[in-house]
């Protein structure tokens, strides 16, 4: 869903919910989350971006180059939609 739709929050990075009452994941490690789902060999590649050195630099390199964190504020829309029990 689109930023601007989440039900309870502004956000400022990629984010991933992944449902299970687990906390959501912000940034290069939403983006490797999703990537588990695809089939094994991108899931391979996800968990090595999860490694806590990796994930780290990358994060980094994402933000030096243009992916630095940026508010998205909610619109009117955020109601409407269907979201994960919790």
């Amino acid at each position: 869903m689109p930023a601007e739709w989440h039900p309870s929050r502004d956000l400022w990075r990629i984010t991933y919910d992944p449902c299970d009452g687990s906390p959501d994941e912000q940034g290069i490690v939403a983006v490797a989350r999703a990537l588990e789902h695809v089939h094994l060999g991108w899931a391979v590649i996800a968990w090595t971006l999860r490694m806590p050195l990796v994930r780290g630099v990358l994060q980094l390199l994402v933000d030096a180059s243009g992916g630095e964190p940026r508010l998205i504020k909610r619109t009117g829309a955020a109601l409407e939609v269907e979201t994960c029990p919790r």
